[in-house]
């Protein structure tokens, strides 16, 4: 097992050249950055590097947004992160996502936000979502912004996540088209899936996501592995059904 890169707390406010008054957690999101990026860099011929650094996109425009960064272009602070660090720290800042530094429209990001947000309440919530929970709450609302979207990639999620994890649940679609392209779920252990898919952006995006939210988690807290396994084949079964340009995608499952 690598030993972790030294990563000194004082450097996180010059990245961004901004002043912070809860340093502690922006300290604590910076390093997981940092260290994600690391682990990209030490592991780029196992992974796909275009998709990893798509969700370190998410999670660096996560950070700037509930550290009320005025700055909220992720592209301008990784670059940022990158010059302020080169050579002149213990830990140097990978440059390998550069190629892929986009910034993530509001929109996109308020999709994958709501999906991470009701997953993460489920998980705190032991794997259930009972009726009157906070679970359910979050579930509520997450509805209500898919029927007055009208995206049935998004509806089709939250379709597959009330009939697994809300209990009790009257057993009516969320949507009714989204209802009628489900299939089967996937086998837990899956190695490598050669899928040949019509699929949207927004799809494309959402596998992404959630395929390195399951590394993200796990370099950062090395637990509920299982959870996670059973979320992202929740998103993979959206995705397959999404519509636009077929493609063949190779997916990498971990176990």
């Amino acid at each position: 097992m690598s030993t972790e890169p030294e990563v000194k707390e004082d450097v996180f406010a010059r990245l961004l050249d901004v002043n912070i008054i809860n340093k502690k957690y922006f300290y604590g999101d910076c390093k997981n950055l940092l260290l994600y990026l690391d682990y990209i860099n030490k592991n780029y011929l196992n992974n796909d590097i275009e998709s990893s650094c798509k969700y370190f996109n998410y999670m660096l425009k996560y950070t700037l947004n509930i550290n009320n960064i005025s700055k909220k272009s992720t592209k301008d602070a990784y670059n940022n992160m990158i010059t302020q660090l080169d050579g002149n720290h213990t830990f140097s800042v990978p440059n390998i996502c550069k190629s892929y530094a986009k910034d993530i429209s509001d929109d996109t990001f308020q999709k994958f936000d709501n999906l991470n947000k009701l997953y993460t309440t489920i998980e705190r919530e032991s794997g259930t979502c009972k009726k009157n929970s906070a679970c359910f709450n979050i579930y509520t609302s997450n509805l209500l912004y898919c029927k007055n979207m009208n995206n049935i990639s998004y509806c089709q999620e939250l379709d597959l996540l009330k009939h697994q994890y809300i209990e009790n649940s009257v057993h009516e679609p969320v949507n009714k088209e989204a209802s009628e392209i489900r299939t089967s779920s996937f086998p837990t252990y899956i190695r490598t899936v050669f899928l040949t898919l019509t699929i949207t952006t927004f799809a494309i995006s959402t596998i992404i996501f959630i395929l390195y939210k399951i590394i993200f988690r796990t370099i950062v807290s090395e637990n509920k592995k299982t959870f996670l396994i059973k979320k992202m084949k929740n998103i993979l079964h959206f995705w397959i059904h999404s519509r636009a340009h077929t493609k063949i995608i190779i997916i990498r499952i971990i176990e």
